[in-house]
């Protein structure tokens, strides 16, 4: 028996992991890029900020991927499975998500904002593609599994703005 049927299971039950990563990708996407420009102007306005401070929480996420991705990807690569991680990084996504939509003030909007970063560097796609690779590497439809999972980046992007505006 074939290590990725008995990782996950029946060959044809493997392919709801791309699906329900493509739709992870899509939330996450929307909320990384989409739901922040979208709303700049009402942030500002409830918040009481100019537009170099409402986007002070973008760009700290930005530079907090920057610096990170490169560590973390190496403690990644480390773990037999990025499973676990992976898990628990989406639920504290999720967590902090909703955090965001409470935050009273600016500095809470950066503190949110980089720890979101650290969460989505966790559940984002670099460990989403490690799992498929693993799942799908050996009836080599890994390629296609991938192609799935990042549908989810352009879904975003025509998703999210129509129902925040």
């Amino acid at each position: 028996m074939d290590y990725a049927i008995r990782t996950f299971g029946e060959p044809r039950a493997r392919w709801a992991v791309p699906v329900s990563g493509m739709l992870t990708h899509c939330l996450q996407a929307a909320l990384v890029v989409f739901v922040p420009i979208t709303l700049i102007g009402v942030i500002q306005d409830d918040l009481h900020l100019n537009t170099s401070q409402a986007l002070l929480p973008i760009n700290l996420f930005r530079l907090t991927q920057a610096l990170l991705l490169v560590p973390i990807g190496i403690y990644v690569d480390t773990l037999s499975s990025p499973r676990v991680p992976l898990l628990l990084a989406l639920l504290f996504t999720v967590i902090i998500g909703v955090m965001f939509s409470f935050a009273p003030s600016l500095p809470y909007l950066v503190i949110y904002s980089i720890l979101f970063s650290i969460c989505f560097i966790f559940a984002g796609l670099m460990p989403m593609l490690l799992m498929l690779r693993d799942w799908f590497v050996y009836d080599r439809k890994d390629s296609l599994a991938s192609g799935i999972l990042l549908i989810g980046v352009s879904l975003a992007g025509g998703i999210s703005p129509p129902p925040i505006s």
